[in-house]
This record gives structure tokens, sequence and C-alpha cells, in this order.
């Protein structure tokens, strides 16, 4: 998980050095590891970061609760 700690507008992805590009996770995940703490984080990936981001977050980012909810059932054992 990295952090590009801004929005990415153009098509070029040099700057990625990660599978998930995530600011938030990225800061909790850092601060757990830093104090020793066991980190468990379940992202939706909505968009590719590019210059289409904005438009594809609005179409899909409602389709993460359906994964959400699958994820929720078989750490808990759920049906």
């Amino acid at each position: 998980c990295s952090t590009g700690d801004n929005f990415v507008s153009g098509d070029s992805d040099d700057w990625v050095i990660a599978d998930v590009v995530d600011m938030e996770a990225y800061a909790i995940a850092k601060a757990c590891k830093q104090a020793d703490v066991n980190f468990r984080c379940f992202k939706y990936i909505s968009d590719s970061a590019d210059k289409n981001a904005s438009r594809d977050w609005k179409e899909t980012v409602a389709d993460g609760e359906e994964h959400y909810i699958k994820i929720f059932q078989q750490i808990t054992g759920g049906g």
C-alpha cells in the first residue's frame, strides 16, 4: 500500500510503486507498524487513479457494498 498524497489527473503511472494507492489506509498502516499493532484493512478499489477516476468512482462506488458483506460474512462465519 502506498500513498500519492494528491489526486492523479494524468495517464502516467510511473510514480506508482505499490499494488494499491490509498492515502487513508497508508497513514493508518504506517501508524500501526510504528506502534507494532496488527492492522487489517479491506478496501474496494473504485477507480484506477487516472484521468477517468472521477467518472469511474461515481459509477462504481456503490458496488463495494456487496463485496464488504461477503467479507464480513466470511470473517464472522455468518451466512
